[in-house]
């Protein structure tokens, strides 16, 4: 990431290109580091983490090693406004075309 910070990703409203950005030393990063906690669902509870009731203390000795990187939206990829608006086209053309190759195979 350091020496090529963008990035792509599918984010649950899209696929997007994104700059990375190392924040772990962030004067917030407790704060943001518990926020995150909270939001990775039971993942913080299943290593057990419990995100609501964690000293700053506790968080700071048990995520030591971990990175906080800020992503960056910079364009869409697909979706309204997006290159790939009709990338829903070639799925729908394998699911088509896939079953008529395979029924030819079989005679």
């Amino acid at each position: 990431l350091v020496a090529k910070p963008e990035a792509e990703v599918w984010l649950p409203d899209g696929w997007w290109a994104v700059t990375v950005e190392d924040v772990s030393d962030s004067e917030q990063r407790l704060p943001l580091l518990q926020h995150v906690l909270i939001a990775s669902g039971f993942a913080a509870r299943a290593a057990g983490i419990d995100p609501f009731h964690i000293s700053d203390e506790a968080l700071t000795k048990t995520a030591a090693h971990y990175r906080l990187l800020h992503l960056k939206r910079m364009a869409a990829r697909t979706g309204p406004g997006g290159p790939g608006e009709l990338a829903w086209v070639w799925p729908l053309a394998a699911m088509v075309l896939l079953p008529l190759a395979m029924r030819k195979r079989k005679r």
